[in-house]
């Protein structure tokens, strides 16, 4: 098969660009995959390798006057396989928005973010943090899957830790729960760390869906069902970095 162009809507009208030698996507990782799903490209690699980083989020409560100057984030340490990372504001949203993609049921994910959103809110002398325990090299993988009825991606739960992945987090934890208790020490914040170390999420940095050697030509990134389009950005990388590929 062969892609002659990519059609498009505005607001005002639909749009056909032709191509004259090839078509390149670049979507990230989840947008690539739906758009070759949409145009009919049914490769059984679409969507294999997808990968994101496992986080385990610790929020903590601080004075609001005492620390307003504080950088909202910053590093705190990187490792060979982990980095800690210091969100000084916000991180009552910020956890939320991570447990969001935990394997809590939908609706109690849906009230957390809403309590943290309201309580951010508020007027109130305290503000909220989080510290961030994130595999830098994580090596869980799923797939993602289409759902033609909805023209959308399938839900589905998320993948089973690593064990690999699973053991960088334990090892790291105590490291993680020692910044916290030494920089926010407070009976609120250590009762909240054993509550929250438990809920796995991920830092929304996708990659793969698309990845070089199994959806794509390793040489130039062709996707194999098709003559000419080529996949470049995120969805073609085959490992994760560090930071976010986006």
């Amino acid at each position: 098969r062969r892609a002659v162009g990519v059609a498009c809507s505005t607001p005002t009208r639909d749009v056909v660009v032709r191509a004259t030698t090839a078509v390149v996507v670049a979507a990230g990782a989840e947008a690539s995959a739906l758009l070759a799903w949409r145009s009919g490209l049914d490769s059984d690699a679409i969507g294999r390798g997808y990968v994101d980083h496992p986080t385990l989020v610790l929020p903590f409560v601080a004075n609001r006057r005492r620390d307003d100057d504080a950088p909202a984030h910053s590093a705190v340490a990187f490792a060979d396989d982990y980095q800690l990372s210091y969100v000084a504001k916000h991180g009552l949203a910020a956890a939320a928005a991570l447990i969001s993609t935990s394997s809590l049921p939908a609706l109690v994910r849906a009230a957390i973010v809403l309590l943290a959103r309201l309580v951010e809110a508020l007027p109130l002398p305290w503000r909220y943090g989080a510290i961030l325990l994130t595999v830098s090299r994580p090596r869980t993988r799923s797939r993602l899957r289409y759902d033609p009825a909805r023209d959308a991606l399938a839900p589905g739960p998320p993948p089973p830790l690593h064990a690999e992945d699973r053991r960088v987090l334990d090892a790291a934890l105590p490291t993680a729960l020692d910044v916290l208790r030494r920089t926010h020490p407070s009976p609120l914040n250590a009762l909240l760390a054993p509550v929250f170390a438990r809920q796995l999420a991920t830092l929304w940095h996708p990659a793969g869906a698309l990845p070089r050697g199994l959806a794509l030509h390793p040489a130039d990134l062709r996707l194999r069902s098709t003559a000419n389009v080529h996949v470049v950005g995120a969805a073609a990388m085959p490992h994760l970095p560090r930071s976010n590929p986006m």
